[in-house]
């Protein structure tokens, strides 16, 4: 926290939570209103150089259920979730299983995870649309598969949108 003003939860009112400040979150956050939102990353220098720009930014391990449970303790207006990281590469879905379980306790009404056209196993150049069945052949492919699986056990608390 050193080198950022603290400021009261109630002047902190962040509807959005952008996991994983990656080149997709950071784009989509360079078009969001300052303060509606939260970006995060393992960096504390990234986060550092956020919050010079003004945002507001938490260093955070999604395998770490401290951390998770803490961004979403300290910001009880997150209503969106958009979760941009990458599976781990030993325990596919662990950080996603600590995300959702946070997810269970708070006020998210969506999350929206960026997987990936992996998740079909189509490699021959055939067309995919919104029913082609998933068969991922890829460990990435396999991998996102088994964390939107994850994510779609929420759908009955708030709504799941895996972008592919």
């Amino acid at each position: 926290m050193e080198g950022r003003a603290i400021m009261a939860v109630s002047e902190r009112d962040p509807k959005t939570l952008l996991l994983g400040g990656g080149y997709t979150l950071q784009k989509l956050a360079c078009t969001l209103p300052e303060g509606s939102f939260v970006i995060t990353s393992r960096s504390p220098d990234r986060c550092a150089e956020w919050r010079n720009r003004g945002w507001i930014a938490e260093s955070v391990s999604i395998d770490s259920p401290d951390d998770v449970n803490a961004l979403f303790t300290n910001y009880p207006s997150l209503r969106v979730v958009i979760d941009s990281v990458p599976p781990l590469p030993e325990e596919t879905t662990k950080g996603v299983s600590i995300v959702a379980n946070a997810v269970r306790n708070s006020s998210i009404m969506r999350l929206v995870y960026l997987s990936t056209t992996g998740v079909f196993g189509v490699d021959d150049g055939s067309v995919v649309t919104e029913t082609t069945e998933c068969h991922p052949q890829s460990p990435g492919g396999k991998a996102r598969k088994e964390c939107e699986d994850v994510y779609r056990t929420l759908s009955e608390r708030c709504e799941v949108i895996a972008l592919r």
